[in-house]
């Protein structure tokens, strides 16, 4: 019985083994070319997306809560309390975050200046787009603070197991005695295994 048993498992294991599928879009690891396919994905024999499974429910909203507390030395803590909302609508979205802090050395505390935004976001095959626009308002202490306003980019290109984005912001600073700013990040991606990225 127990040999019965032990063969059992050893198949059962060989068997798991041979369809292991950590996307879960039903297409074996060894066989995935795109192996970071999301469940909403319709994929053909090879993992990669052909179609997105659509839903009657064309919007959403997402809320966050955020608390930090952090001790850079002995005489200081600060902590924190944040607020973000999302509304998606297929390919836009809309973002408002606010957050509010207490620093223990100094005795302030106050309101942080809030961000609201709007993006737009498509893929097309390997490309990906993200545009957007915003501002930062002057929820803050500060008399003279203006409301400063960006405008950002985003261009992505996914290629099997490698992502490479281009992001781009524009600032257009408001308050005295301030210049534009520009931000400009590269970064890549990589899928080492289907547990590390």
């Amino acid at each position: 019985m127990q040999k019965i048993v032990l063969i059992m498992l050893v198949l059962l294991v060989q068997l798991h083994a041979e369809f292991l599928d950590d996307d879960m879009d039903g297409v074996p690891n060894e066989l995935d070319r795109c192996p970071h396919s999301v469940l909403t994905d319709i994929v053909d024999a090879t993992g990669c997306r052909v179609d997105q499974v659509h839903f009657k429910k064309e919007h959403h909203f997402d809320i966050t809560l955020g608390l930090s507390y952090s001790k850079p030395d002995d005489n200081t803590t600060q902590s924190a309390q944040s607020l973000s909302l999302g509304y998606y609508y297929g390919n836009f979205s809309a973002y408002f975050y606010t957050s509010n802090y207490d620093l223990q050395k100094n005795g302030e505390s106050g309101v942080d200046d809030s961000t609201l935004a709007f993006y737009y976001r498509r893929i097309d095959g390997n490309l990906g787009f993200k545009i957007g626009a915003g501002g930062y308002m002057p929820t803050g202490d500060a008399a003279d603070n203006k409301t400063d306003y960006f405008l950002t980019g985003k261009i992505s290109y996914y290629r099997d197991v490698l992502d490479l984005t281009l992001d781009f912001q524009h600032t257009f600073m408001q308050d005295i005695d301030t210049v534009d700013t520009d931000r400009l990040t590269l970064s890549a991606g990589y899928l080492l295994s289907s547990k590390a990225y």
